[in-house]
């Protein structure tokens, strides 16, 4: 009734229900409220979040609250690269062994980083395509390794901004104005530099001086 009168009322009392049927009532219901609700407000991403700790108190299978999960991913609905990631991690580390979302999540990877000459490397390096890798180890070392590419900005406490010429994996070589062709391993480089994007006010002042005053 209200779904047709009040949506907004409707969508209230779906979320009580979801919240006490997740508590202590029955599963196949509690499983049809949560699918109402993720067609109704796909984007309210906080409250579906909030009841995982919840869920997995109900002893659900490790498959059957992973399937939840993926349920926000395929619904259609506005989601940047980042939020999709955070859907399918969740999903993952519930089930690793879910090929639909370990799909996703490379094709989302590659997606959000389309143009890094790294790119294939870092996925490889990682394991991250591989159920048997601890997932949030993968990406540890994923974003170790696609952190910085050839070409991009960085900035040392030290020695100020700088570009990468080159980075194979294990070292980075970075020039800076007084320090060129600085060698620093891809460890070191991810704690000490602060990569600049392209816009940031330092490299407009540095390079595009006219067009920094003019603003």
């Amino acid at each position: 009734h209200y779904q047709e009168t009040n949506p907004d009322l409707a969508v209230y009392y779906y979320r009580m229900t979801l919240r006490r049927l997740v508590l202590h009532g029955d599963l196949d219901e509690m499983r049809e409220i949560w699918h109402k609700l993720v067609e109704l407000v796909p984007a309210d991403l906080d409250f579906f979040f909030s009841l995982e700790a919840r869920l997995k108190d109900r002893k659900l299978s490790p498959e059957a609250l992973a399937e939840l999960y993926f349920a926000l991913n395929v619904v259609p609905c506005e989601r940047s690269a980042d939020t999709r990631l955070s859907i399918l991690r969740t999903v993952l580390k519930q089930n690793p062994k879910h090929k639909e979302a370990r799909v996703g999540l490379i094709q989302t990877l590659r997606e959000k980083y389309a143009g890094h000459s790294r790119l294939d490397q870092a996925i490889m390096i990682s394991g991250i395509e591989q159920a048997a890798s601890p997932l949030d180890e993968a990406f540890e070392i994923f974003n170790k390794h696609i952190a910085l590419d050839n070409g991009d900005a960085v900035f040392h406490r030290s020695w100020g901004i700088g570009r990468i010429v080159s980075n194979d994996g294990q070292f980075c070589v970075i020039d800076f104005d007084n320090k060129k062709s600085h060698r620093m391993d891809l460890e070191m480089a991810g704690r000490s530099l602060l990569r600049l994007p392209p816009d940031h006010l330092w490299l407009m002042a540095r390079e595009k001086a006219d067009e920094l005053k003019a603003m």
